[in-house]
């Protein structure tokens, strides 16, 4: 994970819609790719208290698979 590709990607990005451009837009397919190999269960962990991350989750994963600690 020590390559100079990695900075073409920004995970702060992931919740946020506005910016369907450039870095956004890469790093929501890497998490599409990411997400999809699953082949039984997922879990993620996102770092921030963010009430629209938070919402964002629930729309794409359900209520009911997501916790808040």
């Amino acid at each position: 994970m020590d390559n100079d590709k990695w900075n073409d990607y920004n995970f702060d990005y992931l919740f946020r819609w506005a910016d369907a451009a450039g870095v956004a837009e890469g790093t929501r397919k890497l998490f599409y790719v990411c997400c999809t190999r699953s082949k039984e269960k997922l879990a993620l962990y996102c770092h921030t208290r963010s009430a629209a991350a938070l919402a964002q989750a629930r729309a794409w994963f359900g209520d009911e698979n997501v916790i808040q600690f």
